[in-house]
C-alpha cells in the first residue's frame, strides 16, 4: 500500500513541476508575441484517460464503491497534479484557462474533441497519452502551430519533422545514442555485439 501512495505522490509531484513550467515559460514567450497584451490569458487544453463514463452509472453514482481501478489510476494522478499546478500558478497571477478532457470517453472520441471550435484557440496541448493520441495531438499541435507535450510516453509515435511535438521521456533512440556515445568513448576499440529482436519494431535502431 505504501508503495502505491508513493507511487501516486511521484506522479502527482511529477505533473505538478511539469505543469509550472511549461506555464511559466510560455507565458513570457506569449507576453512577446502579444506586445499590446500585457498578460495573455493563455488557453491550456489537458488530455487525460479518466475513464468518467465507465466509472459512472447513468445516475451519476461511482460504480467501484471505495476503490479505484488501477485502468483509473494513472489518469486521475495525472488530473490531481494538474490541480495542484494550478493552484501554484495562481500566485504567479497568469491568467489561464484550463480545459480538462477525458481522452478514454466513450460518449465523445479524442477524434471528436479536436475537432471541436474551442480546440482553435488553444495556445498548448498538454497529454497524458498513448501511442493513437499521441499522434492525433501531434497532428492537432502541428495545424495549429502550437505545442503539443506529451507527459508520459517515450515514444515520437512516428511523428516526423513536428517541431510543435514536445516528448518529456528520454525515447528508445535517445538511450541507444547515450549508449552508443558511452561505448565510443570508452570501448573504441573492443569488439561490440548487438542483439534485436526479429521483424520491423527493431529496424529504427
Amino acid at each position: 500500500m505504501q508503495g502505491a501512495i508513493n507511487k501516486k505522490s511521484l506522479v502527482s509531484s511529477i505533473a505538478t513541476l511539469l505543469f509550472v513550467q511549461i506555464i511559466l515559460l510560455l507565458a513570457p514567450v506569449s507576453s512577446i508575441a502579444q506586445k499590446d497584451t500585457v498578460n495573455k490569458r493563455l488557453h491550456i487544453a489537458v488530455f487525460t484517460p479518466l475513464y468518467l463514463d465507465s466509472a459512472f452509472d447513468v445516475s451519476g453514482t461511482y460504480r467501484h464503491g471505495k476503490t479505484i481501478p488501477k485502468h483509473l489510476a494513472a489518469g486521475l494522478d495525472f488530473y490531481e497534479g494538474i490541480q495542484i499546478a494550478i493552484d501554484s500558478l495562481q500566485r504567479e497571477k497568469q491568467p489561464m484557462d484550463i480545459y480538462i478532457y477525458d481522452s478514454r470517453s466513450s460518449n465523445k472520441k479524442l477524434e471528436m474533441i479536436l475537432a471541436m471550435d474551442e480546440i482553435k484557440s488553444m495556445d498548448l496541448l498538454l497529454g497524458y497519452v498513448n501511442m493513437n493520441e499521441a499522434l492525433q495531438l501531434a497532428r492537432t499541435a502541428a495545424s495549429l502551430k502550437i505545442p503539443f507535450v506529451n507527459c508520459n510516453l517515450p515514444n515520437d509515435a512516428g511523428v516526423k519533422n513536428n517541431p510543435n511535438y514536445i516528448i518529456l521521456n528520454p525515447t528508445i533512440g535517445t538511450h541507444c545514442i547515450g549508449i552508443y556515445k558511452f561505448l565510443q568513448k570508452n570501448y573504441a576499440l573492443s569488439p561490440v555485439f548487438y542483439f534485436r529482436k526479429k521483424g520491423s519494431t527493431d529496424d529504427p535502431l
